[in-house]
C-alpha cells in the first residue's frame, strides 16, 4: 500500500525518539553529564529501531496485500488533519512516559512479574497503534523523502549516498562520545549493502537510509557501554519503559553458559563460557579464582566475636514490636523534621532508647522481616526464592517466635495481606499470624488499615490470660505506597505530602496502642520496640519507592526500644542492624542468644560499653517487570561502599559527612579494602 511504508517508519521512529528522550532525561537528572545523556538517548533509540526494522518491514509487507489495502485507506482517510496527527503524537508520548515512570511500578506492585510484563507490552502496542494513526501529516514526510530525495537516485547512487552520510554522522558521534570509528564504518557498509540490494519500493530505501543514519550513533554508543557514566547506563537498563526490557532480552539471548549473565551490553559476565563465573556468584575464599567478576579473589570472612558478658536485664519481659512499613527516619519529629508527623512517637522517645544510625539488612519487607525474626542474614537462613519478589522461610529456620513459644509465651502476629500471600513462612512460631482484615479484601481496607491493626492488637491483648507473657507483632502499612491523604493532616497533594499525612495518621493510631499498653498492669515489665523495615525514596538519586537501591533513604530505619531496666531518653550513635532485634528479644525473654549475625542492642547500653562500630552488610534483590536489580553494600562507619551486581559499578561515600551521598569518594586503597571484605562476606552469606 502506498502509505504503509511511511506510516510504519514514522511509528517506529516516533516511539524510538520518545524512548530515547525518556532515557536521556533520566540520565541527565541522574547527573550523567552531556556525554552520558547523549549516550543514553542514542542507546535507547537504537535498541527500539534496530530491533524494530525487520518487524516493520514484515508489517509493511503484510499491509501491502490487496486484502488489507482497503482497511489501510480507511484508517488513512480518517486522520487527514495536522491537528489530529499532532494531538495523537502528544497522546502517544504522554502514554509512553507515564507508563514508564508511573504506571509501570504500580503494575509491578499489584501483579506478578509475568502479568506486569504483559501489561507493559499491551500498553506498548496501544502506543504503537496510536502512532500508526498519524498517517497524513507524518506520512507526507516519508513520501517527500521518497519522492524528492531517493527517486532520482539509482541503486548504486543510493548506496554511495548512504555510506557517505553514515560516515559523516558517525564522525560527529565519534567526536562527541568516547567511541571509535569502528561503529560508523560498519554501519556505513551495512547500510550501503542494504540500500544496494533492496529491490523493494522506494520507501524501503528511505527507511534504510534514515535507519542507518540514526542507528549508527547508537550502535557505536552501545559498543562502548563500559565507558560511560553509571547514571547513563542505569537509565537505559532500569529506567526506560521498553528499552530496559530489550536489554534484558538481549542478555538472555547472548548468555552462552546459562548462568543468567551475558558479556554484551554491560551484562557483566567476565567469563561467558563458565557457568560458575558471573557477577553475584559465590566467590570462594582464597582459591585464586575471581568467581564474581570483581577483579580479585575473596578473603575469608570471620564473624566478629560477641560482646563481653554484662549484668543481665530483668526477665522475662513481655515484648511488643511495632513495625511501620517504609518509614524514613528523617520524617520523624524527634529527628528534626519540620512537619508535625509524629507527636506520639516524639513523646514515646522520652522513655525509650533511640538507635540513631540503624540499618535494615535489605530494603524489602520480606528480607527485613526474615532477618529481624531470625537474627541472621536472610540469605543464610534456610529459605526459597519463589520467583519475582516472593520468598519462603523454610521450617528448618529458627525464629524468635518459636523460641518464645517454647518458653510459654503467647505469640500474636498481625501483618498485611501482601506478607501473607508472598512472604511465606515468615510467621512461623506465632500462634496467631493473620492480617487484621479479610486477607483477600485488602483493597477495601487500604485507607483504614492502621485503625484495623490497632483495634485487633488491643482486642488480642484484652483476650490474654492473666499474667500470661506475650510477644505481640504489629505491622502498620500507612507509609507504604499508595499513600493516602487524611483531612486532619493535610500537607499537600504531592507524593511526599501524602506520605507525611499517612505517617501522621499512623502515629495517631500507634499512640492509641501505646496508651492501651501503658494502662495495663504489666506495662512496667513490657518491652516495646518501634521500628521500620526500610525507608522510601521521593526522587532521591532519581529513584522512587524502595528496594532498587542501597542509598541512605532506602536502608536507614527507625529503631526505638523501651524496656524495664534501661533509662529512657538515651541515644546510641553506633550503627546497628535490624538483625540485632532477634538476640535482643531472646535476651528479654531470659534466654542467652546463640551465635547470630545480629548482636543484642543491650551491648551498647552497658555502663562501660565502648564498642567499636562493626561492619554492617546490606543487599537488595528486586524484580521490576523483566528487569532484576541486585546490589550489595558494606558499611564500615562512616564509609559505605555500594556495588551494583549487574554492572559491577562501585561507589564509595562518607555517609557522616555526605548523608545525601552526592559526592562519591575517590580513594582506591579504601575502596579496594572494603570491596574485598564485602566479597568475603558475600561468600559467607550465601554458603
Amino acid at each position: 500500500m502506498k502509505t504503509s511504508g511511511p506510516v510504519i517508519m514514522n511509528a517506529l521512529f516516533g516511539a524510538a525518539v520518545i524512548e530515547g528522550a525518556v532515557a536521556a532525561t533520566s540520565a541527565a537528572v541522574g547527573g550523567a553529564g552531556v556525554v552520558g545523556t547523549m549516550w543514553a538517548g542514542l542507546a535507547a533509540f537504537v535498541l527500539l529501531v534496530g530491533l524494530g526494522i525487520v518487524p516493520a518491514i514484515a508489517a509493511v509487507t503484510l499491509l501491502s496485500l490487496p486484502s488489507t489495502q482497503r482497511l489501510g485507506r480507511a484508517v488513512s482517510d480518517a486522520f487527514v488533519g495536522r491537528f489530529s496527527a499532532v494531538v495523537l503524537l502528544a497522546m502517544a508520548a504522554a502514554v509512553t512516559v507515564v507508563t514508564g515512570f508511573v504506571i509501570g511500578p504500580k503494575l509491578i506492585g499489584a501483579m506478578s512479574p509475568s502479568f506486569a510484563a504483559t501489561a507493559q507490552s499491551l500498553v506498548t502496542l496501544a502506543v504503537f497503534a496510536s502512532m500508526v494513526c498519524l498517517v497524513a501529516t507524518l506520512g507526507r514526510a516519508g513520501e517527500f523523502a521518497e519522492r524528492h530525495l531517493l527517486k532520482p537516485l539509482g541503486r548504486f547512487q543510493t548506496a554511495v549516498f548512504v555510506a557517505v552520510a553514515t560516515l559523516a554522522v558517525g564522525g560527529v558521534v565519534a567526536a562527541l562520545l568516547p567511541i571509535s570509528w569502528a561503529g560508523a564504518i560498519v554501519g556505513a557498509g551495512f547500510g550501503a549493502a542494504l540500500a544496494f540490494l533492496s529491490r523493494s519500493h522506494r520507501w524501503t530505501r528511505a527507511l534504510l537510509v534514515i535507519s542507518v543514519l540514526l542507528i549508527v550513533g547508537g550502535v557505536a554508543a552501545l559498543t562502548n557501554i563500559d565507558g560511560v557514566p553509571y547514571a547513563a547506563r542505569s537509565s537505559l537498563t532500569y529506567k526506560t519503559p521498553y528499552a530496559g526490557n530489550l536489554v534484558t532480552l538481549i542478555w538472555k539471548w547472548t548468555d552462552d553458559d546459562g548462568d543468567g549473565f551475558s558479556d554484551v551490553l554491560g551484562g557483566g559476565d567476565c567469563d561467558d563460557a563458565n557457568e560458575n563465573v558471573f557477577p553475584g556468584a559465590i566467590d570462594v575464599s582464597n582459591n585464586g579464582i575471581d568467581e564474581n567478576c570483581t577483579g580479585s579473589d575473596a578473603p575469608t570472612y570471620e564473624r566478629p566475636p560477641a560482646p563481653a558478658a554484662r549484668p543481665p536485664m530483668p526477665t522475662p519481659q513481655n515484648i511488643v514490636i511495632v513495625m511501620i512499613d517504609a518509614l524514613r527516619p528523617d520524617h520523624v519529629g524527634f529527628n528534626g523534621y519540620a512537619r508535625p508527623t509524629t507527636p506520639r512517637l516524639d513523646a514515646f522517645r522520652e522513655e525509650s532508647v533511640v538507635y540513631q544510625n540503624a540499618y535494615t539488612v535489605a530494603p524489602s519487607t520480606r528480607f527485613a522481616m526474615a532477618g529481624m525474626f531470625t537474627g541472621d542474614d536472610p540469605r543464610r537462613v534456610p529459605h526459597d526464592n519463589l520467583g519475582g519478589n516472593r520468598y519462603r522461610l523454610r521450617p528448618q529456620a529458627r525464629t524468635v517466635a518459636e523460641d518464645l513459644r517454647q518458653r510459654s509465651y503467647e505469640t500474636i502476629g498481625l501483618t498485611i495481606s501482601y506478607v501473607i500471600h508472598h512472604n511465606l513462612g515468615t510467621g512461623q512460631g506465632f500462634r496467631v499470624w493473620r492480617s487484621p482484615w479479610p486477607v483477600d479484601e485488602w483493597r477495601r481496607y487500604y485507607e483504614t488499615a492502621a485503625e484495623e491493626t490497632t483495634q485487633k492488637a488491643i482486642a488480642s491483648l484484652e483476650e490474654l490470660e492473666e499474667n500470661k507473657k506475650f510477644l505481640l507483632f504489629t505491622h502498620y502499612r500507612c507509609t507504604h505506597d499508595p499513600y493516602f491523604k487524611y483531612d486532619r493532616w493535610d500537607f499537600g497533594d504531592e507524593p511526599v505530602d501524602r506520605y507525611d499525612s499517612a505517617l501522621a495518621y499512623c502515629d495517631d493510631e500507634i499512640g492509641k496502642l501505646l496508651d492501651h499498653l501503658e494502662g495495663r498492669d504489666d506495662y512496667a515489665n513490657t518491652a516495646v520496640f518501634v521500628l521500620s523495615d526500610h525507608g522510601e525514596l521521593f526522587g532521591d538519586h532519581n529513584l522512587t519507592s524502595h528496594g532498587n537501591s542501597l542509598y541512605e533513604p532506602d536502608v536507614r530505619v527507625v529503631l526505638m526500644m523501651r524496656a524495664a531496666g534501661i533509662e529512657g531518653g538515651q541515644t546510641v550513635v553506633t550503627p546497628v542492624s535490624l538483625l540485632d532485634l532477634a538476640p535482643t528479644v531472646l535476651e528479654l525473654s531470659g534466654k542467652r542468644p546463640g551465635p547470630m549475625d545480629g548482636v543484642s542492642l543491650f551491648a551498647h547500653l552497658a555502663p562501660d560499653a565502648d564498642l567499636a562500630p562493626r561492619p554492617l552488610f546490606m543487599f537488595t534483590d528486586v524484580q521490576r517487570g523483566n528487569v532484576r536489580y541486585t546490589a550489595s553494600a558494606i558499611l564500615e562507619w562512616p564509609h559505605k561502599l555500594i556495588r551494583d551486581t549487574r554492572t559491577g559499578d562501585v561507589f564509595l561515600f562518607n555517609v557522616a559527612l555526605d548523608p545525601a551521598e552526592s559526592q562519591p569518594l575517590v580513594d582506591d586503597d579504601l575502596l579496594s579494602g572494603l570491596a574485598e571484605r564485602l566479597d568475603g562476606y558475600q561468600g559467607y552469606a550465601r554458603q
